[in-house]
């Protein structure tokens, strides 16, 4: 067996560098699935986007899956929809900014 991994000592990206992806998965999970403790409505519902981005594949945002038909034009999907002309759907072409820990970060 042969380990090829690299040990990071820092960002792996500069914060803010800005890329394409491509969403290559949409999963409906619990909030506490993925905040662990740190969720305060461990049992809301979201929807987990993963993308692929420079042949990185992960996890790059959540958006809370409302819990009606009818949405708020400020809610995170309703953004998501304003910024990409529609909803998440595999396939489709988003923007992602690196963050201050550099990981990739759906830009809505």
């Amino acid at each position: 067996m042969e380990f090829n991994y690299v040990i990071s000592t820092g960002p792996l990206r500069k914060p803010g560098l800005k890329a394409k992806g491509t969403i290559t998965e949409i999963k409906e999970v619990k909030a506490v699935d993925v905040y662990k403790k740190a969720a305060t409505n461990p049992e809301q519902l979201l929807f987990a986007i993963i993308a692929k981005v420079e042949g990185w594949k992960g996890r790059i945002g959540t958006i809370p899956k409302p819990t009606s038909k009818l949405i708020s034009p400020k809610s995170k999907l309703a953004l998501f929809k304003k910024r990409y002309k529609q909803f998440p759907k595999t396939g489709m072409k988003i923007d992602v900014t690196a963050n201050d820990m550099g990981y990739w970060k759906l830009e809505t």
